[in-house]
């Protein structure tokens, strides 16, 4: 007998069964959301996982399930998986709710039923989730600023802890004259949504006073959304962005990097593990109010020397 490929099968069966229980929370989730009239006419479907080549996922009446493409699930972020739920479990409020038959798959009844519940008509067959298009968007954009702010930020990544810290002030600073110049000229635009970070039961304050800072300076929309947890097997929430493609890649970088160099600076602090996680809490909140404050002008002694003093004064 193969050890090595019945740990693997059952890998893929445990994360199999853990993706059909979240499809079927995130559709509790999303019912409770409705109106009480129609939300008594929706019954919970059966949730599937299936061998499409050419799908992403389907609704069949028939068997009330909801089927989405496994390939898809094992592939994809859980906010492009939750998208394709919401697609389909559109259909099936058309069905249930409205009693259309005889409607185009996406027809007007459809089209409003995805409004109801927040759900993408176009989240179907060889559509690029939303995670792909933004990607797509920023590699087709050929302006300089935009080009510019991609290297700073790429420098951002250096073990250089100075040069780091440098580019990513320069960035934000090529940042607001980019959106500057975008607004002057009224360019239309593409806004889009993703998840950031990882769904969790519990936000420490920390994530909140991040999520202030890529509001309040990085030019996106935050909102807290209910999602599932994997590793948990119930529902939580997790930090959603809204915003430009361009946007939306800027404030990951700087979400990924701010999030980083805090685990960082708090190794360093730590060494000893005496202090427990509520100092942990203290200790970041200084980082980011340190980087809400840095400016260009200010930075007369190094960016990390700054911080671990305003960490200091706040333990």
């Amino acid at each position: 007998m193969n050890f090595s490929n019945q740990s693997s099968q059952q890998i893929q069966i445990d994360l199999e069964q853990r993706i059909l229980h979240g499809l079927s929370c995130e559709w509790d989730a999303v019912l409770w959301q409705i109106k009480p009239e129609l939300r008594q006419r929706l019954m919970k479907p059966l949730f599937a996982l299936r061998d499409f080549e050419k799908r992403l996922g389907y609704w069949s009446p028939e068997k009330r399930e909801i089927g989405l493409s496994r390939r898809f699930v094992t592939d994809h972020t859980w906010h492009d998986i939750r998208e394709v739920l919401l697609h389909e479990m559109a259909h099936q409020f058309v069905h249930q709710v409205w009693g259309v038959q005889d409607e185009p798959p996406h027809g007007q009844r459809f089209q409003h039923a995805c409004r109801l519940l927040n759900a993408n008509p176009k989240a179907s067959g060889a559509y690029l989730p939303f995670s792909r298009q933004i990607l797509q968007h920023v590699e087709n954009g050929n302006d300089k600023i935009r080009q510019r702010i991609q290297k700073l930020l790429a420098l951002a990544a250096s073990s250089n802890q100075h040069e780091a810290e440098s580019a990513m002030i320069k960035a934000h600073e090529l940042m607001a004259k980019y959106e500057m110049n975008r607004t002057a000229q009224q360019t239309s635009r593409d806004y889009f949504s993703v998840f950031i970070g990882h769904s969790s039961l519990r936000h420490f304050q920390e994530d909140y006073y991040l999520a202030h800072l890529l509001m309040d300076y990085y030019y996106v929309k935050c909102l807290w959304v209910p999602a599932y947890v994997m590793d948990r097997q119930k529902m939580g929430s997790v930090l959603e962005i809204s915003g430009t493609a361009q946007n939306l890649q800027i404030a990951g970088y700087v979400f990924d990097f701010i999030r980083q160099f805090i685990e960082s600076e708090w190794g360093l602090y730590n060494q000893d593990g005496k202090w427990n996680r509520y100092r942990k809490t203290d200790f970041a909140i200084g980082i980011l109010t340190g980087f809400r404050t840095l400016t260009l002008t200010e930075l007369k002694i190094s960016t990390r020397q700054r911080l671990l003093l305003i960490m200091s004064a706040t333990l």
